[in-house]
């Protein structure tokens, strides 16, 4: 199916899936309830978008970088906030791919990236 549609666009079938990729909304969705480090809160969850930083190593020297953004889940009852583990190990992944492309092409390391700019 890719392949047909990207003949009958005349594109790659690469650059269809970035175009579908970027266009794809949707809800970010919720979870059903806070559920505190060996407690439970019975209170609801909310999407907020926070900072995330992420260490980049450079030889032996480590570097900060923020990636802006990124959705996370505050409890509306004690404000305990959550992150998704594997949306931050996926961030970790491409972030450090992006950062090697742009060393590669002497380009200059952000001191933040949005998390739609990753993507």
């Amino acid at each position: 199916m890719l392949r047909l549609k990207s003949a009958l666009y005349n594109i790659s079938v690469e650059d269809l899936i970035r175009e579908a990729v970027k266009s794809y909304q949707k809800e970010i969705p919720l979870l059903e309830s806070c559920l505190l480090p060996g407690d439970f809160c019975d209170g609801g969850m909310e999407v907020i978008e926070l900072p995330y930083s992420v260490p980049f190593k450079i030889g032996s020297h480590v570097q900060e970088i923020v990636v802006t953004d990124v959705p996370a889940y505050r409890c509306t009852k004690c404000g305990d906030i959550q992150r998704d583990v594997e949306l931050v190990a996926t961030i970790e992944e491409v972030f450090n791919q992006e950062m090697e492309e742009r060393l590669g092409s002497h380009e200059p390391l952000p001191s933040s990236i949005s998390l739609h700019d990753l993507m």
